[in-house]
């Protein structure tokens, strides 16, 4: 690796490439990458934005200008860019596969506030809108998750699967904490009312968590035959458990999920629980559950690539923050194998069997109480058709006509 024009997620080739010439471009149209040994998320590892492949003459000529000069092979290429304020794109005539839109330029801009950014999508200024908050979500979308009448003559809802699975995480290390005991988590896990939270607090936005931490979508998800919802069975643990609460159960969260927080602290109520809830701002909430001083937080996991590898990582002991993204510190040797398994296997049937026993462990252990599937919330004008959306929320304009 060249540290001179390594991008930030050159981390993620460690340990994966050969120490020597790991990157080779034998012609102008090869690239080549040479492994220590299979690993098969690869593929869909490249498909990562700290993948793109770039053209070294760019590098070279415009060397640490390239991130305000970028170049590279998509349907747009880079006009012009004030840095906070606007990006404009025009498009790329010499795109290397047929593409059918008739858009010629596309102007990003970067509003700090979105209910700014709202208004001036209302106001037709923008064409498509994206990202609700709570905040505003009832000005948009109906309590059953429809677009507002006084919207829709003008514009119209896309609604997608998002590769986003909602969570509140258990800090498995705290043995301070009653949630060192595991009966106790699935007290908390079998109680929350997850139907309740899409209906009233989401809009109809989101699937009620209804398999593992792997999402819909993914090969990887495993659909469960029973309900998540079953505040008896909730009573059986909490009554198997050896918690004596004397203090509430901290609960720490941030502004924008108070109200899912709150649900759940009235559901825990319902069972004999009793659950504080600590709002903070989301970059304390980050630096805290880092460093392990939380033993009960929110939290969710936003695919960076589609494959369900990427979210059992999140499990995986040598991953723990602060050095990787297993906020919960879960460790397990039977996951922590399984998962190196999975690692180099390609054959579908057998990953699938490896999901599953991985999927088990999780769900034996309790490291989390599943909360929901996220969707993605896609407003257009209606003068744009033909647009499409991933279930890593990206935008797909091959198609798309303005007219």
């Amino acid at each position: 690796m060249d540290s001179e024009v390594a991008s930030d997620g050159a981390w993620i080739f460690n340990g994966i490439v050969a120490d020597e010439n790991p990157f080779a471009a034998p012609n102008d149209s090869t690239f080549q990458i040479q492994l220590k040994k299979p690993y098969t998320p690869l593929l869909s590892m490249l498909t990562m934005a700290y993948c793109s492949v770039v053209p070294k003459e760019a590098v070279i000529y415009y060397g640490k200008n390239f991130g305000t000069h970028p170049v590279g092979t998509g349907l747009f290429q880079y006009s012009n860019w004030s840095t906070g304020i606007k990006l404009n794109l025009i498009k790329n005539e010499k795109y290397w596969e047929e593409s059918k839109t008739n858009i010629d330029a596309i102007s990003i801009s970067f509003i700090q506030s979105k209910q700014t950014e709202l208004l001036e999508f209302t106001q037709k200024k923008l064409d498509l809108f994206t990202g609700l908050e709570s905040s505003f979500k009832d000005e948009i979308l109906t309590a059953e998750g429809k677009l507002q009448g006084k919207y829709m003559d003008d514009f119209e809802l896309i609604k997608t699967p998002f590769l986003n699975t909602e969570y509140l995480a258990f800090n498995m290390q705290d043995q301070s904490s009653p949630v060192s005991d595991v009966n106790f988590r699935k007290a908390i896990h079998h109680c929350i009312d997850r139907e309740a939270m899409i209906k009233y607090l989401r809009n109809g936005v989101g699937k009620p968590a209804d398999g593992g931490f792997s999402p819909k979508g993914l090969p990887s998800f495993r659909e469960l035959t029973t309900n998540y919802y079953d505040p008896v069975l909730a009573q059986e643990y909490l009554a198997k458990s050896t918690v004596s609460q004397n203090d509430p159960l901290i609960l720490t969260t941030t502004s924008n999920y108070l109200d899912l927080c709150i649900l759940v602290q009235k559901n825990c109520a319902e069972i004999g629980i009793e659950i504080k809830i600590d709002v903070v701002p989301s970059s304390l909430l980050k630096q805290q559950k880092s460093a392990g001083d939380l033993a009960f937080f929110r939290s969710s996991w936003i695919a960076d690539y589609p494959d369900g590898e990427n979210y059992m990582a999140c499990f995986y002991s040598p991953n723990k923050a602060p050095n990787g993204p297993n906020y919960t510190r879960f460790d397990s040797k039977l996951f922590d194998t399984t998962y190196e398994n999975l690692l180099s296997v390609a054959e579908p049937s057998e990953r699938n069997q490896l999901f599953s026993t991985l999927e088990k462990e999780l769900l034996a252990q309790q490291p989390f109480v599943l909360l929901f599937y996220d969707e993605s919330i896609w407003i257009r004008n209606k003068k744009v058709i033909r647009l499409k959306i991933n279930a890593l929320n990206y935008l797909d304009l091959r198609n798309a006509v303005i007219h």
